[in-house]
């Protein structure tokens, strides 16, 4: 799910099966059918066509999200969506020392915030529970 198609388009070769499946054996074989969907739309708006999925994955996103969207996040994740399994990371801004050069204030000029070691828990279970 990205509100960009063109980089939908693009990255969509990365989740498109292997030619080699045949040629693996039958214990490495995938024993489930894998779909994967590119869907152009936002985290922050309810979509029918994400309705109880088996999972969602917001690697390096929602430091991203613009105050409206990320405020709806929570709801449009675990309320419509309903995934059994969600898996969402966000940099940490402690270490952005190790970086050469640093400038910040944060690691990417699209960055909204940062968390910390210390504000991660409480930002987030603040953030969650007003949802």
């Amino acid at each position: 799910l990205d509100i960009d198609e063109s980089e939908l388009e693009w990255n969509s070769r990365k989740t498109e099966p292997l030619n080699i499946g045949h040629l693996l054996k039958e214990h490495v074989r995938r024993f489930y059918p894998l779909d994967v969907y590119h869907i152009a739309g936002s985290v922050g708006d309810i979509d029918k066509r994400l309705e109880n999925v088996d999972a969602v994955t917001a690697i390096e996103l929602i430091e991203h999200l613009h105050p409206d969207t990320l405020k709806a996040f929570p709801e449009v994740v675990f309320a419509h969506m309903r995934p059994k399994l969600a898996v969402i990371t966000t940099p940490n801004r402690d270490f952005n020392v190790l970086f050469p050069n640093f400038e910040g204030p944060f690691r990417h000029w699209d960055h909204k915030f940062e968390f910390t070691r210390t504000s991660a828990i409480t930002d987030m279970v603040l953030f969650c529970s007003t949802h």
